[in-house]
């Protein structure tokens, strides 16, 4: 079934506020959207690509990562490695 009964309510999330990157709780950057977040000591990210209909869950124990450069660093070598099945 669908995510969510209201469509709106994806539209919101994912429609970033005037001058951010930021929709409701979704981070959106080129080609990805997710969240990241943590605690002392540790640090994570998920990230989904629509386009190639994968997601991408990061975890560090180590608050000095930033997850969003880790991802980029990580997942772009192998992009063009990935394809989604028709």
């Amino acid at each position: 079934g669908a995510l969510f009964d209201n469509p709106e309510t994806l539209t919101a999330m994912t429609t970033p506020a005037p001058g951010s990157f930021y929709g409701l709780g979704i981070m959106l950057q080129e080609g990805y959207m997710g969240h990241a977040g943590g605690i002392a000591g540790f640090r994570s990210v998920l990230n989904y690509a629509p386009e190639l209909d994968t997601v991408i869950v990061m975890l560090y124990n180590t608050d000095g990562a930033d997850p969003e450069l880790g991802l980029a660093d990580v997942v772009n070598p192998v992009r063009p490695l990935l394809s989604v099945a028709e």
